[in-house]
């Protein structure tokens, strides 16, 4: 049976480099990458986030990953999915079409780390690590709505 790899985590909590080093056998999937290739984005043009256009990508997304599960290949969802619903839409997507193994690296890096690594996305070495840099402020709400609330109650994540 085919995989999906569900990673979670902040914007710059490495999740992309944990399938650099852990999952290159399986196919890739990222909104981020849509968004850019949809909007046009250079990878050192400004990151763009269109609410309008966001259950386009989202879409595309989810079918992406549905053909490649269709074709046999094992799959990465590379985003951030903090929200609940995130994981629910997915299994639905999915079906019996893959079992979903959760890739959770919400509290492997502190706030701090991810800001860091943030400012430092087009800066590294690696081309397939550089990334624009998400606005400090989105990353700092989305710890304070879905990583603090519940980093001592982990039960309460899944």
């Amino acid at each position: 049976m085919r995989t999906l790899y569900f990673l979670r985590g902040l914007p710059a909590s490495c999740k992309t480099t944990y399938c650099l080093n852990n999952l290159m056998h399986a196919m890739r999937s990222s909104k981020d990458d849509l968004r850019a290739m949809a909007y046009w984005v250079r990878d050192d043009g400004p990151y763009l986030y269109n609410a309008h256009n966001e259950g386009y990508i989202r879409r595309a997304h989810y079918a992406l990953m549905k053909t490649w599960l269709e074709l046999g290949r094992d799959v990465i969802d590379d985003n951030t999915n903090l929200k609940a619903s995130d994981l629910q839409e997915v299994r639905v997507v999915v079906g019996n079409l893959a079992k979903i193994e959760i890739v959770d690296l919400r509290f492997t890096c502190s706030l701090e780390e991810c800001l860091e690594r943030n400012r430092n996305r087009m800066s590294t070495e690696n081309p397939l690590l550089r990334k624009r840099p998400i606005p400090e402020q989105d990353i700092i709400n989305m710890h304070a709505r879905y990583i603090e609330p519940y980093k001592y109650r982990q039960s309460d994540l899944e």
